[in-house]
């Protein structure tokens, strides 16, 4: 069993512990968790995400702490006292980075209403979706810059791919703020999740130094939590058509380490084609649905044999994103978005004859355990 109220069980999983501070949900209410309802079907994982500590600075820290094997031995009747292990305990980081979006409204556009609403608001509403819409894609790991070209991730001959360098972005390791802040160069990137799917089981040190898993560690076809079901075990082979058996692999991967599902099911997010075809799948088999509380609608679950899962559309799931042939499911508990910066609305001073709005935050990612994730990549409907 993993994590709190365990029941006593122990198992190979990891259980996370809070690093900085009370490991406690914020007390103060973002401007991000204030306009939730605009957009929650656009953004799923920003608004699924509970938000957890606050980060005290760029570098965010958290522990998980492995816990110990069984160890059977035969033991004498009358023997001396042999001490024990202690469980080991990791700690992952990951950067915060700053989101900023400005828009601007002329005096005349204000007083303008289009459609029953007016310009002003139809204005402020597309600014905050494309605040979180960022969030969103950045929680994935997508449109990552400077990946390719690097000792750690060249990927010859496919690092000029779109598609592989869409993946490379999806697993970077998180760069961290440099310089006096002032150039753009030096400007920190967080990490996704498939960065943490990738690379469990590895030192934050050992992520610093660059011995972190990229496209060329593959290991019978698992990088990780990571399964890539090409045919070449690598992501450069012919995609494989999905079927049921690659869904059970992928939550026995989860189950095996003892991670539970949370409110009965995991998550798993895919896109279009593939959603269609696994409903498809399983249109004779039990099924039903089940509100997801945190997005506000039905979605349909299926019943695998190890376990549940809650089956949703995610837009982001595309092959530009290099996400058009992936699955990611788990358990969402155990990840967090947390704050250096609650997300807050500006109107910096101006000279000009309209009104500036600006949306700040300073967020980042924190995968309290890794292990309660895992995604297939190279599958096809």
């Amino acid at each position: 069993m993993i994590g709190a109220g365990s029941s006593g069980k122990t198992s190979t999983g990891y259980v996370e512990a809070g690093l900085q501070g009370t490991n406690r949900p914020h007390d103060k209410r973002s401007v991000v968790e204030a306009i939730e309802f605009i957009g929650r079907e656009d953004t799923p994982l920003l608004s699924k995400l509970s938000t957890g500590q606050k980060a005290t600075n760029n570098r965010h820290g958290w522990l998980q702490r492995k816990v110990s094997e069984a160890d059977r031995k035969p033991v004498a009747e009358v023997s001396g006292f042999t001490g024990g292990t202690k469980p080991s305990t990791q700690r992952l980081d990951n950067a915060t980075e700053i989101f900023k979006h400005e828009d601007f409204i002329s005096q005349a556009a204000k007083d303008t209403v289009t459609y029953g609403a007016s310009e002003q608001s139809l204005m402020d509403r597309d600014l905050v979706l494309k605040h979180k819409k960022t969030m969103e894609q950045a929680i994935l790991g997508i449109g990552r810059t400077v990946i390719t070209g690097t000792s750690n991730y060249t990927y010859t001959p496919l690092d000029a791919d779109p598609s592989i360098a869409g993946k490379m972005s999806l697993i970077a390791a998180p760069k961290f703020r440099s310089g006096d802040g002032t150039n753009a160069a030096d400007a920190s990137q967080m990490a996704g999740i498939f960065h943490y799917l990738a690379n469990t089981g590895k030192l934050q040190s050992e992520i610093d130094s660059g011995n972190f898993r990229d496209l060329q560690d593959w290991s019978n076809k698992w990088l990780g939590n990571i399964k890539t079901f090409d045919s070449a075990g690598d992501m450069t082979g012919t995609k494989t058509t999905i079927d049921r058996k690659h869904i059970n692999e992928l939550i026995r991967k989860m189950t095996d380490y003892g991670v539970k599902p949370v409110n009965g099911a995991f998550d798993l997010y895919c896109g279009g084609d593939l959603l269609e075809t696994i409903t498809d799948m399983y249109k004779d088999l039990r099924r039903g649905t089940m509100q997801d509380k945190e997005i506000g609608y039905q979605v349909e679950v299926i019943i695998t044999p190890f376990g549940k899962a809650r089956i949703q559309y995610h837009q982001d799931f595309n092959a530009a994103n290099g996400l058009d042939d992936v699955l990611l499911i788990g358990n969402f508990s155990y990840a967090q978005k947390s704050f250096l910066t609650d997300t807050y609305k500006t109107n910096p001073s101006s000279d000009t004859t309209a009104d500036l709005v600006r949306y700040y935050s300073d967020m980042t990612l924190a995968i309290r355990n890794a292990f309660a994730f895992s995604a297939g990549f190279g599958l096809k409907a």
